[in-house]
C-alpha cells in the first residue's frame, strides 16, 4: 500500500473508530448502525429467554452481520422459529460443498448452517421442484473453481439434455453498468406484479423460497454475473 493510501486508512480509522464514538458519547446519541445492532441483540436475549409463542419469519438474510447471525441462530433453535436463507444450493455435490470458501456466493449460507448446526441435506422445499434441470444448471455455474474439473462430465448425454432444459427460456440482457442492472431487474418485476396469472402459472419452486430449519430463493451474484429467477423466468445479466 503506497503511505498516502496508508495515511488515509489511519485518518478514518481515528475518525470513525474514536472521535465519532465520542462525540456521540457527548451528546447523548448513538450511531444507527450501533442502535441496529442494540436492538437485534436485545430481540435476541428476549427470545432465547421467552423463545415465541407464535409463528416468527426470518427471511432474506445470509447471516453476514455477526449480530443477526447469533439471531437466527436462536430463532432456529425455537420451535416456533422459522428461517428463509436466499439461495442455498442443496443441489451441489457434497465435495463441492466442502470446497465451497470465501468469497463463494454460498460461503455465507454454509457458515449460517454451520453456526445453527443443520445440514444442508435437512432443508425442506416447499412444495415441488418442478424444474430440476434449471436448479442443476444453477449450481454447475457456480461450482468451486477447485472442482471445475467435473465439468468434463457435463458431455454424457443425460447431462447436456438437463442443460438444454435447464437454459430454455432464459433471457440474457446486457448491462451497461449498475443502474441499467438494476432496471432489467426492476422492469422484470414490475411485469410480474402487472401480470399475476405468471405468479401462479410459473415455475412456483423457484418463485418461492424453501423453508425450514433453513430456505433458499434463487438470487445468485457472482461478480458482474447475476441470474435472477422471477415465477420461472430467468434472467441472466451480465456487465
Amino acid at each position: 500500500m503506497r503511505p498516502i493510501g496508508r495515511l488515509q486508512c489511519l485518518f478514518l480509522q481515528t475518525i470513525l473508530g474514536e472521535l465519532w464514538p465520542a462525540y456521540l458519547n457527548e451528546i447523548g446519541m448513538v450511531d444507527p448502525g450501533m442502535q441496529r445492532r442494540m436492538r437485534i441483540k436485545a430481540l435476541s436475549g428476549h427470545y432465547k429467554n421467552n423463545p415465541p409463542k407464535t409463528p416468527v419469519i426470518m427471511a432474506g438474510s445470509t447471516g453476514s452481520i455477526p449480530v443477526v447471525r447469533d439471531f437466527i441462530k436462536i430463532l432456529n433453535e425455537s420451535e416456533n422459529g422459522h428461517i428463509i436463507l436466499p439461495g442455498l444450493d442443496k443441489v451441489m455435490d457434497d465435495k463441492s460443498w466442502f470446497e465451497v470458501g470465501n468469497g463463494h456466493p454460498q460461503s455465507l449460507l454454509k457458515n449460517l448452517l454451520s453456526v445453527c448446526h443443520v445440514n444442508r441435506e435437512d432443508v425442506v422445499n416447499i412444495g415441488t421442484d418442478d424444474n430440476s434441470a434449471r436448479s442443476f444448471v444453477i449450481s454447475e455455474m457456480m461450482r468451486p473453481a477447485t472442482t471445475t474439473h467435473q465439468w468434463q462430465e457435463l458431455y454424457d448425454g443425460g447431462c447436456r439434455i438437463k442443460i438444454e432444459q435447464g437454459v430454455n427460456g432464459v433471457v440474457v440482457c446486457h448491462a451497461d453498468n449498475d443502474h441499467h442492472e438494476a432496471s432489467v431487474i426492476a422492469l422484470a418485476m414490475a411485469e410480474i406484479a402487472h401480470d399475476p396469472d405468471q405468479l401462479k402459472n410459473g415455475d412456483t419452486n423457484h418463485a418461492q423460497p424453501f423453508i425450514g430449519p433453513c430456505v433458499c430463493n434463487p438470487y445468485y451474484n457472482n461478480g458482474a454475473l447475476i441470474l435472477m429467477i422471477v415465477a420461472g423466468q430467468a434472467f441472466l445479466i451480465r456487465h
